[in-house]
């Protein structure tokens, strides 16, 4: 790997950018699979190295790279919490160890990945990481792989010089936090965003911090790394609005494949329809109301989720909304889909039995995985 020279930029400090000598750092590359380590012709199957991948790029100065096969390199659509929580645990085994960590996946469930892990760590991650996939394969014309690689490690260079902790996301040249990353485009390079938010840094021509980052606490990262990794296993993500029918959710119950959870996405900022519709077998009617008391009162929590990037529930506001709090629903506020749906998990296993003491830990924000809170005000006449 070639050494290199890195220039930085830091707007609010210097109007020049400034040269750090440092220690060698110490960065551990985690290959976990996904469209960057594909090889071969079509179809693609996740089969490149993590000495492959880096085999290329030029690496800043004073920086170590340890390169590491990470035990589960699946096909992003099947990557599961269960590996993330394994990922988890191999970092905190090394916690101490490596100074800063990049970690390469595909890109269709990167976005639960990292809302995943910052809540596996909360604010216990005091060491610097970057989450990375790219679009294209290093073997096909267009690729961004050695382009997308480069810049990680520049911005981990800069973090590591400034002070700068937490999981973030480096993709054409803007670096995102990671708790309210989603993807929202399929194939197009610029894919990443994180929506309320703005970018934390940039990476074109130099590493450009922004604000917004997270700052080494020297005591947390002292008493090392927490893992919270006991999630609810049995959660299940459904649409409801008024032309489709309640029976997916009221079936589930019934049956019981599902265990623990429901996650409606629902209209606006958290109303369920009540529309009726006729079941054949019973002779009765449900609406989407009457499927989430149906669950409640069999010990399935059923969470309220916008479809809306920037959406927040408040099922207060609306009829509807109210309805369906009567009914059981528990607001997931301003999560997005990827880490809302870990968060839930989460509360459900703390909370197995307290849907109370479940929306009290969703609305709470512990990695800026919340929009900022929001504040009606309400005039006269």
């Amino acid at each position: 790997m070639i050494s290199t020279e890195l220039r930085c930029s830091f707007p609010f400090f210097s109007p020049f950018p400034i040269e750090v000598t440092m220690k060698t750092f110490k960065i551990c590359a985690v290959n976990g699979g996904g469209t960057i380590a594909c090889a071969g012709e079509k179809p693609y199957k996740p089969a490149r190295s993590a000495e492959e991948l880096l085999s290329n790029c030029k690496i800043p100065r004073n920086m170590d790279v340890e390169l590491v096969d990470f035990e589960f390199r699946p096909d992003s659509t099947n990557q599961r919490h269960f590996q993330r929580v394994k990922l988890a645990e191999y970092i905190q085994s090394r916690y101490f160890d490596i100074d800063a960590w990049l970690f390469m996946q595909g890109t269709d469930s990167l976005a639960r990945t990292g809302g995943t892990e910052n809540m596996i760590w909360k604010d216990t991650f005091q060491v610097p990481g970057v989450v990375i996939g790219t679009q294209f394969t290093m073997d096909e014309a267009g690729s961004e792989v050695k382009m997308t690689l480069e810049n990680a490690l520049r911005f981990l260079y800069v973090a590591l010089t400034e002070g700068i902790v937490g999981w973030y996301n480096a993709c054409m040249g803007k670096v995102w936090r990671t708790s309210r990353l989603m993807k929202r485009q399929e194939s197009a390079y610029d894919a990443f965003h994180e929506p309320g938010c703005d970018p934390v840094a940039f990476t074109y021509p130099d590493v450009i911090l922004q604000g917004g980052f997270w700052l080494r606490d020297q005591k947390k990262y002292q008493a090392g790394l927490t893992l919270e990794r006991e999630f609810a296993t049995h959660v299940n993500t459904l649409d409801a609005y008024a032309d489709a029918p309640p029976f997916p959710l009221i079936d589930l119950v019934h049956s019981k494949r599902t265990k623990h959870g429901v996650i409606l996405r629902c209209e606006g900022c958290g109303n369920l329809p009540n529309v009726k519709w006729p079941n054949e077998i019973d002779d009765n009617e449900y609406s989407w109301i009457d499927g989430i008391r149906i669950a409640t009162e069999a010990g399935i929590h059923v969470g309220i989720i916008s479809p809306f990037e920037d959406g927040t529930v408040d099922l207060t506001r609306y009829e509807l909304g109210a309805e369906a709090k009567a009914a059981g629903a528990i607001s997931m506020v301003s999560l997005t889909q990827p880490t809302g749906d870990f968060k839930f998990r989460q509360g459900i296993a703390r909370f197995p039995k307290d849907p109370a003491a479940i929306e009290a830990y969703l609305g709470h924000d512990f990695m800026k995985e919340l929009l900022p809170r929001q504040v009606r005000v309400e005039t006269q006449g």
